[in-house]
């Protein structure tokens, strides 16, 4: 059987659509290390087989993706590969939405709005007629630990007086 020809770094570079440069960091970074390097002249060969992978990690970088994620999926079989590409995204679109409320705060901030109702996603809900306690102080918050379980205590009694079910108390009772 005949043995792949190797490619010089830069025909490889061409065909994968990578720079020279990139091609040497992702060798830096364990993702795309030659096939063989000359030992006179440093100069770098790459399989034609590999651009595959090379137009991956390109794919990949597009995703802004980085390097050691890029490793990641790699490194691992199709369904986890896929599998770690969806983790990636699902991030990526987590922080993309709380940049866009971060943006949309910042503006109406900027415009002097801060305040105003279109700050906040108003929303209104239906729900049954219901007794509600409660107990105010101005407290400080080294005082927290040992007024919530004291207000819990002053206002269990009157709850269950109102007929709230043990299960309520007990519930309230233990979210110390």
């Amino acid at each position: 059987m005949e043995e792949e020809a190797l490619l010089g770094i830069g025909a490889f570079a061409r065909r994968a659509r990578l720079s020279q440069k990139a091609l040497r960091l992702y060798d830096r970074h364990g993702l795309l290390p030659p096939d063989h390097v000359d030992p006179g002249t440093g100069y770098r060969y790459y399989r034609e087989s590999r651009l595959g992978a090379a137009r991956l990690i390109v794919r990949l970088r597009g995703l802004d993706m980085p390097l050691a994620e890029v490793g990641a999926v790699l490194a691992a079989p199709g369904p986890e590969a896929a599998r770690l590409v969806a983790a990636y995204w699902d991030g990526v679109e987590r922080r993309v939405a709380a940049q866009r409320e971060l943006a949309a705060h910042l503006r109406i901030h900027l415009l002097g709005d801060e305040g105003s109702l279109d700050m906040y996603e108003i929303q209104q809900r239906e729900v049954p007629e219901q007794l509600v306690l409660t107990e105010q102080r101005h407290i400080t918050p080294e005082e927290l630990p040992d007024w919530i379980p004291a207000a819990l205590g002053r206002l269990a009694p009157v709850a269950q007086a109102h007929g709230a079910s043990s299960a309520t108390r007990s519930s309230s009772t233990t979210a110390r």
